[in-house]
């Protein structure tokens, strides 16, 4: 036999990014808007964000045939990397905006990944929280290779490959 208590969920909080891309070597801007639901003003109250990149494929809606990204072995897992945590505090309006630290030292994280914070916004006084999410594509460089085998590989025999250089849109590169 349980007994729980249910409290409903008194604030809304989104969470959004700027722009639909960064580099690795940006910090991210991420805004943060809340609101309590019954009445009053989030102003004032505390945010915490924690910033993390996860591992993507890049699939362009252009040349979106082309392969793209790095080839790993079966079974191998490219690694989370957590960013930090940042705070920082709403404003009258309830908003804020706060920066998800770039990658230390803008490397070592192959291939496409997604930015996702984590966000935490603290009702005054009673130290509950209310989350949101804020996604973001992070590129490794300001272009992709793409590939594109014409065939299956045979031994002794020769296989046909195009390639493309494409910007973040998957437009092919003018230079």
């Amino acid at each position: 036999f349980n007994v729980e208590e249910f409290v409903p969920e008194r604030m809304k909080v989104t969470a959004s990014t700027a722009k639909p891309g960064y580099s690795i070597d940006d910090s991210v801007p991420v805004g943060v808007d809340a609101k309590y639901l019954f009445g009053g003003s989030a102003d004032g109250s505390s945010v915490e964000i924690t910033c993390r990149l996860e591992p993507t494929t890049f699939k362009p809606k252009e040349n979106a045939n082309y392969a793209y990204g790095v080839w790993r072995d079966q079974g191998e897992k490219a690694k989370t990397v957590t960013l930090g945590q940042v705070t920082g505090t709403l404003d009258e309006k309830g908003h804020a905006d706060i920066e998800c630290p770039p990658l230390e030292g803008g490397g070592g994280f192959l291939g496409a990944a997604r930015l996702v914070a984590d966000v935490a916004v603290f009702e005054a006084g009673s130290g509950r929280s209310t989350n949101g999410q804020a996604f973001a594509p992070v590129h490794p460089e300001a272009f992709y290779i793409g590939l594109l085998a014409g065939g299956k590989a045979e031994k002794g025999k020769p296989v046909k490959v195009d390639g493309v250089v494409v910007d973040w849109d998957g437009k092919i590169s003018a230079n």
